[in-house]
């Protein structure tokens, strides 16, 4: 039996992985992390590692909530269509985003797998003329990174967002951690902002870091030391097939192109 899962929650993510001997002695053949995230991040990861010397030491995955290029809607605006279901209840994406961004979340600190707050912010340098702050967020790349890639720094994946929404989404995790909301009424007041969590969410974010240039959607990788093991799936192989298909993949809310770019002016730029 072979079984291909897109799990996108770091927690059953675990579970599962810690199936691993189970599997092996039933004879099933369990792939997690196929999706886009997980999944085609960790390739872009593994993609610019191939280009560096030695096993991971720290890598990250930054995907975008509301700024534009995001395909959230337009101009980068949060769409309603996503955040609630065709009869008007928080959608199962909404709802799982509140849990990803209340209590705790996984990340690698100096090659250990611990918990931390989320919406910690983390200055992310993608190339020499695109960095700035992009958010932690619970997702399965720390987990599966680490297993991988064997990293041993730091493993995170981000959110790019805007200090607003920001701020709106950090008022929702305090209420959630207090008892005062659900992940499904905080999903609900995420679609239909509340005119007094608006009002105060509009106070504060002042001083928070914004996307600056950071790119929408993006992966890095530093390393050091030998090189890490071979890949199962050939990233490189991948990403040229990807490319083929970009324009295939093209609607009303997709960015204007999709585009792999890894140069080693880049790498070299960064290492200075």
């Amino acid at each position: 039996m072979r079984i291909l899962d897109t799990c996108d929650d770091w927690e059953p993510t675990q579970q599962m992985l810690g199936l691993d001997e189970q599997d092996r002695a039933a004879g099933v053949c369990a792939v997690v992390g196929m999706d886009a995230s997980p999944g085609i991040s960790d390739l872009s990861a593994l993609h610019g590692l191939t280009m560096l010397d030695g096993p991971a030491q720290g890598l990250s995955a930054a995907w975008p909530v509301d700024v534009p290029g995001s395909g959230t809607g337009r101009q980068g605006k949060q769409d309603d269509e996503q955040l609630l279901d065709p009869n008007g209840r928080p959608s199962a994406a909404a709802v799982h985003r509140m849990d990803q961004t209340s209590v705790h979340v996984a990340v690698v600190d100096g090659g250990r797998l611990v918990h931390q707050r989320p919406l910690t912010p983390v200055m992310l340098a993608v190339a020499p003329k695109r960095s700035d702050a992009a958010y932690t967020v619970g997702r399965p790349e720390p987990v599966t990174s680490r297993r991988s890639f064997h990293s041993t720094g730091k493993a995170v994946n981000l959110m790019v967002i805007t200090p607003g929404t920001l701020a709106y989404l950090d008022l929702l995790h305090r209420s959630i951690d207090s008892g005062r909301l659900t992940n499904e009424t905080a999903a609900t007041d995420l679609a239909r902002p509340s005119i007094v969590h608006g009002l105060h969410s509009a106070l504060t974010p002042l001083g928070r870091k914004g996307p600056g240039t950071l790119s929408p959607f993006s992966a890095t990788a530093t390393a050091t030391g030998t090189r890490h093991d071979d890949p199962v799936i050939d990233p490189e192989r991948f990403f040229r097939g990807l490319a083929r298909q970009a324009p295939r993949l093209r609607s009303d809310r997709a960015p204007d192109r999709v585009a792999v770019d890894v140069t080693l002016a880049d790498v070299e730029a960064l290492r200075s």
